[in-house]
C-alpha cells in the first residue's frame, strides 16, 4: 500500500523547525505515514519542535513496535499518537490503547493520500467507539473530509480535534473565518 511504503511523507524535521521558529506557541502535530520510523527520526522531529507525533498504524509491523515507538515519542517530550485508516477497526489498536501510551488517536475519515475527498460517515461509529472505550484519550481527532457540515457530526461523535485542509484553504471565507466556523462546531457539538 502507499502508506506502507511511506509515499505520503512530504515534510521533514527542517520544516517543523521553521514552523516552530515562526510560531513557537503553535502545536505542531507530525503525522508520519512511513513504514517503520526509526527512533532517530522521531527524536529529530521532537527536537525540531513537534508537539505530538502520530504514527500510521498500517505502516507499522506490530503492536509491540507501535508501543515501543510511542514510549520513545513520549520520552522525547511529545504527545504520542496513532492514526488509523478507514478500513482499520478499533479492535486492531485497542491493545495498544490499553497500555496507556497513546495520547492521540487520529481517525481518518477519507482514504489516505490526497485532499478534497468526501467524508466517510462510517468513521463516526469509530469515533463514538473510541470515545466510549477510551475516555482518557487526550486528543481524538477526525481527519479528512471535514467541512462546516461534517465538523458538527465528528464533534458530536466524540472528536475534540479536527484535521481539515480543503475546508480551510479551499473556502470562500477568509482563513480566520473558516477556522472559526470549525472551532465553533467543536465547542457547540463536542462532548
Amino acid at each position: 500500500s502507499p502508506i506502507a511504503t511511506g509515499a505520503y511523507s512530504s515534510i521533514g524535521p527542517a520544516t517543523v523547525a521553521a514552523v516552530h521558529a515562526a510560531a513557537p506557541s503553535l502545536h505542531v502535530d507530525v503525522h508520519l505515514g512511513v513504514a517503520h520510523p526509526t527512533r532517530e527520526l522521531l527524536t529529530a522531529f521532537a527536537a525540531a519542535g513537534a508537539g505530538s507525533i502520530t504514527l500510521q498504524w498500517e505502516a507499522l509491523g506490530s503492536a509491540a513496535e507501535a508501543e515501543a515507538l510511542a514510549r520513545h515519542i513520549r520520552a522525547s517530550g511529545c504527545l504520542a499518537g496513532v492514526c488509523v485508516a478507514p478500513a482499520t477497526p478499533v479492535a486492531a489498536i485497542a491493545p495498544l490503547l490499553r497500555t496507556g501510551v497513546c495520547d492521540v488517536v487520529d481517525v481518518l475519515c477519507v482514504e489516505p493520500g490526497r485532499g478534497g475527498q468526501p467524508f466517510q460517515p462510517a468513521c463516526l461509529d469509530k469515533l463514538r467507539q473510541l470515545r466510549a472505550e477510551f475516555p482518557q484519550l487526550r486528543v481524538l481527532q477526525a481527519d479528512g473530509g471535514i467541512s462546516q457540515a461534517t465538523a458538527p457530526l465528528a464533534a458530536a461523535a466524540g472528536a475534540n480535534a479536527l484535521v481539515a485542509g480543503s475546508a480551510l484553504f479551499g473556502s470562500t471565507k477568509t482563513l480566520p473565518a473558516a477556522f472559526a466556523a470549525l472551532e465553533d462546531a467543536l465547542r457547540q457539538h463536542g462532548s
